[in-house]
């Protein structure tokens, strides 16, 4: 009981009711990153934000009528001549031949620049300290929810393997192709 369950908690409340109860510390001991960053999320953020005319939620973002899932997008902000020297794939999938093509930035100009696995979205920000902050508070959102939805929809391929490799042994086990003690031996190895 201490400075990490502290940290792992939703609130100084369950905090000091886990430290009363040793079900609820154990609960908070067990957190993984991902929950404890879902939780820090939902507590500081509401449903939704919109800004730069893009609507940030948990799972999506939107532009327009347009709404693409958050898996693997990252934002950043970019002056106009990093965004125009960076022509990458996403680019050139959503643009075509025009992103090489596509109008010169200026070096002092501010983008903010969301990108997805089939989408590149950018939005002009004004050069001004206000709007800048504004711009990376809002980038920071999109890529923590990201990094949420991202980690969320990941299956563990190890826990997966695990799971069909002890279920191949068992029916070996019910066809009479091994004895009990070889089914034994061979789940001891995959749980290890």
């Amino acid at each position: 009981m201490g400075f990490k369950e502290l940290l792992k908690a939703k609130s100084f409340n369950e905090y000091f009711d886990a430290k009363k109860d040793p079900q609820k510390m154990e609960e908070l001991k067990n957190r993984t990153q991902t929950e404890v960053l879902k939780n820090a999320g939902a507590s500081l953020t509401p449903s939704s934000i919109s800004k730069f005319g893009f609507k940030l939620s948990e799972d999506s973002i939107s532009k327009g009528s347009e709404t693409k899932p958050l898996n693997n997008v990252t934002a950043r902000l970019e002056s106009g001549s990093e965004l125009q020297a960076r022509v990458t794939m996403t680019r050139l999938v959503a643009l075509g031949v025009f992103a090489f093509a596509a109008k010169k930035k200026k070096g002092g100009e501010k983008y903010l620049t969301i990108e997805g696995p089939d989408f590149v979205w950018t939005s002009e920000v004004k050069r001004d300290k206000k709007d800048i902050d504004k711009a990376m508070k809002f980038i920071n959102q999109i890529n923590t929810n990201s990094k949420i939805y991202s980690n969320s929809m990941q299956v563990n391929p190890s826990t997966t393997g695990l799971a069909d490799e002890l279920k191949k042994f068992k029916e070996l086990l019910d066809s009479g192709a091994i004895t009990q003690e070889e089914f034994e031996i061979q789940k001891s190895k995959l749980l290890k």
